[in-house]
C-alpha cells in the first residue's frame, strides 16, 4: 500500500468493536443531568488503558462538560477541553449527510458511486493532527519501536499516522463543540430532511483516539466525548467509553 508524507506506521488493528445499541422508549422522560454518573467514566485519568478524555452533553434538561487526563505523557501538561482530535468513523455522519442533502436536492443519485463524481478523491494524505490537541497513544509490547514505558506496559505516540493504513478510514479531524453543533443540525433536520430515528449513535476511533456523537430525535439529550483510548482499535467493548454513554440517560 501506497502511503503519502511521514507517517508512523500502526500496530496491527484488532477486529473493530462491534457497535452498542440502546433501545429507547420514545415516551420516556429524559431524566435531569447526573453530573456525578457522568464523572465516574472519565475518573483517574491517565490510566492504564486511556490517557485523557473529554465529555460534552446538552439537552432540555441543562448541560454538563468534563475534561480529565493529560494532553502529553511526556511533558504531563494538563488536557484541556478546546482542542481536536481524530474522529474516525464519526467521519461517515458526516459523508452520510452531504449524500442525502444531495439526493433531497436531485443531484445525486444514491445508486451512483463517489467516484463517478468526484474520481481520484479518496480516502487522505495528511499524517497530523493541526492546532492544538491531545497527544494520542497506542500499547504495544515492549521491544516495539519508539515505544514508551507507561504504567506497566508500553505505548506508542500515535498521533502523527497515516489515515490510509486501513480502508475506507475516517479522516475527520474535529472539536467536541464542532461535533455537537453538526449533530443539533442532523436532528433538527437542518442538515438532512428529517426522519423517523427516535436517537441515533455513532462512535469511530482511530489508534490513540476514541470518539462519539448521540442524540435523542428531539434533541432533548445529546452527546459528544473523545476518549484518549491507549487501545482504541482493540476487539471489545471500551469500557471507558461504555460507561460515558450509560451515564448520559443516569437517574
Amino acid at each position: 500500500m501506497r502511503r503519502n508524507g511521514p507517517h508512523r506506521r500502526a500496530p496491527t488493528p484488532s477486529a473493530c468493536p462491534p457497535p452498542v445499541v440502546i433501545q429507547l422508549d420514545p415516551d420516556a422522560p429524559i431524566p435531569p443531568i447526573n453530573p456525578t454518573a457522568l464523572q465516574q467514566p472519565i475518573a483517574g485519568l491517565p490510566a492504564a488503558e486511556a490517557t485523557a478524555a473529554i465529555v460534552r452533553v446538552s439537552g432540555a434538561k441543562g448541560s454538563w462538560k468534563g475534561v480529565t487526563g493529560v494532553a502529553d505523557l511526556t511533558t504531563q501538561r494538563k488536557a484541556s477541553a478546546h482542542v481536536r482530535f481524530r474522529a474516525g468513523s464519526v467521519t461517515k455522519m458526516f459523508t452520510t449527510a452531504v449524500v442525502l442533502q444531495l439526493v433531497a436536492e436531485r443531484k445525486v443519485s444514491l445508486d451512483g458511486t463517489v467516484q463517478d463524481h468526484l474520481p481520484g478523491l479518496l480516502p487522505g494524505t495528511s499524517p497530523r493532527v493541526r492546532g492544538p490537541h491531545h497527544k494520542g497513544y497506542q500499547v504495544v509490547p515492549a521491544g516495539f519501536e519508539s515505544a514508551i514505558p507507561y504504567g506497566e506496559g508500553h505505548v506508542v505516540d500515535m498521533t502523527e499516522t497515516s489515515v490510509t493504513s486501513t480502508w475506507a478510514s475516517g479522516d475527520l479531524v474535529s472539536t467536541v463543540a464542532d461535533l455537537e453543533k453538526f449533530v443539533k443540525a442532523l436532528f433538527s433536520g437542518k442538515a438532512v430532511p428529517p426522519g423517523g430515528i427516535v436517537a441515533y449513535g455513532k462512535t469511530g476511533a482511530r489508534h490513540g483516539y476514541a470518539a462519539g456523537v448521540g442524540a435523542t430525535r428531539d434533541l432533548s439529550r445529546t452527546l459528544v466525548y473523545s476518549v484518549n483510548s491507549t487501545d482504541a482499535k482493540a476487539s471489545g467493548q471500551n469500557q471507558r467509553t461504555l460507561g460515558i454513554a450509560l451515564a448520559v440517560s443516569a437517574r
